[in-house]
């Protein structure tokens, strides 16, 4: 890629999930009609791109949790530090940067896994 915006992004999605060099079997395991993925094709390619995008916000929360950089000076910090932290099983949200006792400044961010 030869875009030289930091905020770009690229990922070889031929090379991580190739046709042409499974065995038959696992071709249509993936693949209806050797254009369209299956579910378990979509699951699979999934899995790849969702790899691909944690490694980069791992990378970006380090990195910007090691300059102390971000919006609002510490509270990007702060931020970057909780981005690096659940980087791996959820999204922090934008909601979720500001002050939590003033709820009428954002919204409520309840996730499934504290229902339980």
């Amino acid at each position: 890629m030869t875009d030289n915006d930091p905020k770009s992004y690229a990922f070889d999605l031929a090379s991580a999930i190739p046709y042409f060099a499974l065995p038959p079997p696992k071709r249509t395991l993936y693949w209806d009609d050797g254009v369209h993925l299956t579910p378990s094709g979509y699951e699979w390619m999934g899995g790849h791109v969702a790899d691909a995008l944690i490694k980069i916000m791992i990378e970006e929360a380090t990195a910007a949790a090691a300059a102390g950089t971000g919006a609002g000076g510490s509270q990007g910090t702060r931020r970057a530090r909780r981005m690096l932290r659940y980087a791996k099983d959820e999204l922090l949200f934008e909601e979720e940067t500001g002050d939590p006792s003033l709820i009428h400044e954002g919204y409520v961010i309840v996730r499934l896994k504290d229902l339980n």
